[in-house]
C-alpha cells in the first residue's frame, strides 16, 4: 500500500470560514467540523470576499457571484458522512498530493476492521466484532 502517513493533519493548519446567517446550514457545518476536530471561524456572507482564510462553508444563495474563493456548499454537506466531507476539503485545497486512489483496507480476524485512505491520508476507521 503507497499511502502517504504522516502524524502532521494538513486540515489542521486551514483556515475555515462558515458564512451563513441560516441557522440549520451553521449547525450542519459546525456539526460536521466538529465531529472532524477542525476548528473554524464565523463570518457573514458579506465577509466572504475580504476573509484572509483558505476555504468557506457557505449556501448557494450567499455565496458573492464574483468571488474566487474556494468554495464548498451547504447542499453537499446534507449528503455526505464527516469522513467523506473530509476528503472532499482535501480535494478543493488541492494540498498537492501525489495520490488520488480510494484505498480500502480490511483486515478479519477477531474484529472486523476498515480502513479508508484517499490522498494519503485516513478518512475512517470502522471496527466491527464477528
Amino acid at each position: 500500500m503507497r499511502c502517504h502517513l504522516s502524524s502532521i493533519d494538513y486540515l489542521q493548519n486551514i483556515r475555515i470560514g462558515v458564512a451563513t446567517v441560516y441557522g440549520k446550514p451553521y449547525y450542519r457545518f459546525s456539526a460536521c467540523l466538529k465531529a472532524l476536530d477542525l476548528s473554524f471561524d464565523s463570518i457573514l456572507p458579506e465577509e466572504i470576499t475580504s476573509y484572509s482564510g483558505d476555504i468557506v462553508l457557505t449556501t448557494r444563495t450567499e455565496y458573492p457571484q464574483r468571488s474566487k474563493k474556494v468554495v464548498f456548499y451547504e447542499d453537499i454537506s446534507k449528503r455526505c458522512p464527516p469522513s467523506v466531507i473530509r476528503g472532499i476539503l482535501i480535494q478543493k485545497l488541492d494540498l498537492h498530493f501525489q495520490e488520488d486512489d480510494l484505498v480500502i483496507g480490511v483486515d478479519p480476524g477477531q474484529r472486523l476492521v476498515c480502513l479508508y485512505y484517499t490522498t494519503g491520508w485516513r478518512l475512517r476507521t470502522h471496527f466491527t466484532r464477528q
